[in-house]
């Protein structure tokens, strides 16, 4: 039963985020492959969450003649990977550089795939053009997504109520999520799912809000450092 309700729920929030699709492999893979090597569950659960969002595979197939869960990489990609080097996206210079008139793509069903792969496109375009610059640029979104986007044009962003919180938790959950990597477990499974939430969205742009997805395991992750620290001092 925890195994339908588990995969279930996992259909449903592939369905609200097509990415979460790689969450929920890692959650599988790691449960029962790592911990169980249970391959019977693996492959169980994997095939009632393809019943939960097989529905919508199938109306993609049938009205873009693919199977797809998204159709907005190119485009977030392409948001986060520009001249620009925003952290937080910039679709204003997608908006002026790419002018959806211009582009001259057929109206048609297929519009929306087109277009998403022209965006796509374009971003390894500009990726290949200087990968040394979108490497730092990475690094740069990744250190944006693990404490502070020192750039951050959001109101109130560097409100000392909310920026010294936020530096605060985050070191001690860097901490805590580097300890709990050492030992087979579910905090070691939260520490693998939050880096890999840092990651990966920081291949394209990093907003405020992500970071609130996170929070509840950050709090977490950030017990197991002040439990370190407290016994370190104890000691």
């Amino acid at each position: 039963m925890i195994l339908i309700l588990f995969s279930f729920v996992s259909g449903l929030l592939i369905l609200i985020r097509g990415e979460f699709f790689l969450f929920y492999l890692l959650a599988l893979s790691y449960f029962f492959l790592i911990l169980d090597r249970n391959y019977k569950y693996f492959l169980l659960s994997i095939f009632f969450t393809l019943i939960v969002i097989s529905p919508y595979l199938i109306r993609n197939y049938n009205n873009y003649n693919t199977v797809t869960l998204t159709k907005s990489f190119g485009y977030n990609l392409l948001k986060g990977n520009n001249p620009s080097l925003i952290v937080e996206g910039n679709s204003e210079f997608i908006d002026k550089k790419y002018d959806r008139k211009s582009l001259k793509i057929e109206t048609n069903y297929k519009y929306e795939i087109i277009l998403d792969n022209f965006y796509k496109d374009e971003a390894f375009a500009y990726i290949k053009e200087d990968p040394s610059k979108y490497l730092k640029f990475y690094l740069t979104k990744i250190i944006a997504f693990l404490f502070f986007d020192k750039d951050s044009s959001y109101p109130y962003y560097f409100n000392f109520l909310h920026i010294f919180p936020k530096i605060i938790v985050s070191i001690l959950c860097l901490i805590g999520a580097i300890l709990a990597l050492k030992k087979t477990g579910f905090f070691q499974f939260l520490s693998l799912y939050y880096f890999a939430n840092i990651f990966l969205f920081s291949i394209f742009f990093i907003l405020p809000r992500y970071s609130l997805i996170l929070l509840p395991i950050q709090l977490l992750l950030t017990l197991i450092a002040l439990n370190y620290l407290f016994r370190k001092f104890l000691n």
